[in-house]
């Protein structure tokens, strides 16, 4: 699977994106009183495992 694409910037209306891994806001419930939490930090840390960046 060729996936140079996905590192090339794009424009989404009159903003530019240095990259197509565009994640849009959502929410997780992992952090209570607005702390990241280990189950948050871990689940960023097996997003970035995904994708291998």
């Amino acid at each position: 699977m060729k996936v140079e694409k996905i590192f090339t910037p794009m424009s989404i209306g009159n903003c530019e994106v240095p990259n197509r891994l565009v994640v849009p806001a959502m929410v997780t419930n992992m952090c209570p009183e607005g702390l990241a939490t280990e189950r948050y930090i871990r689940y960023h840390e097996e997003k970035q495992r995904v994708v291998g960046v």
